[in-house]
């Protein structure tokens, strides 16, 4: 969910066409909050019971492999009371999902044993009690790792996952924008590998969430031009028509910011944010809602606790916008 180096964009082909089988969960409006370990401690702490209760779920980001092992990316210095006041948010109601990858996690050694490490992935999730296993893999193509290579790690474990984890428990894909992206369609170009990955697990996944933020040399594919200026967000959707195998509006969750210190670029005012949300609802009907990177930025956002969050939650969850 950090930085990305270049984008080439279209957030709206992955508003799209195709049957869907939902189950009663995938069919609730969805907000979603990331709670990064590494903010959730000392200073910056907020106990998970402080994030309100229109957030149906907190995706805890993130997990990563070290010596063989899944481990938590940073381990918080309050381990234990984290995973006790998640028992809390989970009693009252809210799901609590594990968020695997990140910009900073490293893949190396699941390239050797990608069966493996996805089996660990679902023993640590269950061990610590997670709702379901979210992926947010940034490294399409890079680190040594040429796209085919990468596309078949990804489709490898997350159809691991889905075969060992519960099936009452969401297995969620979190993407850069630029990773589904179809105006250059070739299995070898940096951008396009999700395509293939997203076309082959649609049946495994309960939802996508697509990250409308963070990309700063926003690239148009179909003119080839930089706009070096352009926000990436989500009111540069295209809603366009792009057919993925099992997918449609009803199974996307757009990604956004909470603050404009939150990431690199793409943030949107929770008034402009429900502008938008209004022309995706017009435009397509079904709506799965919205996920937030992150939710201790907006809780310690000078304008207000949960400032985003908020001003957002009547439209996402009551249509009152």
């Amino acid at each position: 969910v950090i930085e990305m180096k270049a984008a080439t964009f279209v957030c709206a082909l992955v508003v799209l066409l195709g049957a869907w089988s939902l189950s009663c969960e995938a069919q609730q409006p969805k907000m979603v909050a990331y709670y990064p370990t590494w903010l959730a401690q000392g200073q910056s702490y907020l106990p998970m019971t402080k994030i309100p209760t229109y957030y149906t779920h907190i995706n805890v980001a993130f997990g990563c492999f070290a010596g063989g092992n899944v481990v938590f990316q940073t381990v918080p210095s309050n381990l234990n009371d984290m995973l006790a006041q998640m028992k809390q948010v989970q009693a009252r109601g809210q799901k609590v999902i594990l968020t695997m990858g990140g910009w900073t996690c490293d893949w190396k050694d699941v390239f050797n044993d990608v069966s493996g490490y996805a089996v660990k992935t679902v023993a640590f999730a269950l061990r610590y009690g997670f709702d379901g296993i979210d992926l947010d893999f940034e490294y399409m193509g890079e680190a040594n790792s040429p796209v085919p290579a990468s596309v078949n790690l990804v489709i490898n474990y997350m159809k691991t996952i889905r075969s060992h984890l519960p099936s009452s428990l969401p297995l969620i894909l979190t993407p850069m924008p630029s990773y589904v992206d179809p105006a250059e369609p070739s299995l070898n170009d940096y951008y396009n590998g999700f395509i293939w990955v997203m076309n082959n697990i649609s049946q495994d996944l309960s939802w996508i969430q697509i990250m409308c933020y963070n990309n700063p040399n926003d690239q148009d594919p179909y003119t080839n031009v930089i706009n070096w200026s352009e926000k990436f967000s989500i009111k540069n959707w295209r809603y366009g028509t792009v057919n993925y195998n099992g997918y449609d509006s009803s199974k996307i969750v757009v990604g956004i910011l909470s603050s404009q210190n939150a990431g690199s670029n793409g943030y949107l005012t929770p008034t402009q944010i429900n502008a938008e949300i209004v022309k995706i609802r017009n435009r397509f009907g079904a709506f799965a809602g919205t996920m937030m990177w992150d939710i201790i930025l907006d809780y310690y956002n000078p304008r207000g606790t949960f400032y985003t969050g908020n001003g957002i939650q009547n439209c996402v969850h009551n249509k009152q916008c």
